[in-house]
């Protein structure tokens, strides 16, 4: 159980914030090593947050207005991490292209970050081309130049809040996210 879970009112076999089917969460293909635990910033509750906070390794530079730069995006919506949410990519049969299959449809917004060009002195760059609040934050060494996410509140807000304790913890020992149908 990870330390998300431990923490709340919620029975103990269903606390977690994220749910993950133990097969995938098993195979030798899944990105455990971009797993972390998310911690709510309010003591005792488990979030129910649906965001994606994603910043690029230098700030890019609009298309419309060469004077403003973006240091991320900020997805917040309904939809959960899942292909029910998502849709199914696949090869469309007729035309041999890529098609998405949605069969729901969910609602959220992007929100651009304007980068601050008082911070571009202490930004920095992560080791993997894109950094995000779930992938490259991890309470534990990196390496020189690395982003190990305590950053990302500096950056989204107050534009956006930032509703879990950066940078996240790596999953350690026997912490797991909640698994869904579990046998």
């Amino acid at each position: 159980m990870a330390q998300s879970g431990r923490t709340n009112s919620v029975s103990i076999s269903h606390r977690s914030t994220l749910f993950v089917i133990p097969k995938w969460y098993n195979s030798a293909t899944f990105p455990k090593d971009i797993m972390r635990d998310n911690i709510s910033r309010r003591e005792g509750l488990l979030m129910h947050n649906k965001m994606l906070f994603v910043r690029p390794d230098k700030p890019i530079t609009s298309v419309k207005n060469n004077s403003i730069r973006y240091s991320g995006w900020t997805y917040v919506g309904s939809a959960n991490l899942s292909e029910s949410a998502w849709g199914r990519l696949v090869l469309d049969r007729a035309t041999t292209k890529p098609k998405l299959n949605c069969r729901n449809w969910e609602c959220g917004v992007v929100i651009p970050i304007r980068h601050n060009d008082e911070e571009k002195s202490s930004y920095i760059p992560s080791t993997r081309g894109i950094t995000t609040s779930v992938a490259e934050s991890g309470g534990g060494n990196t390496s020189a130049g690395s982003d190990d996410g305590s950053r990302v509140a500096s950056v989204f807000e107050p534009t956006v809040p930032v509703p879990m304790k950066v940078p996240a913890q790596r999953y350690h020992g026997r912490d797991r996210p909640f698994f869904y149908m579990e046998d």
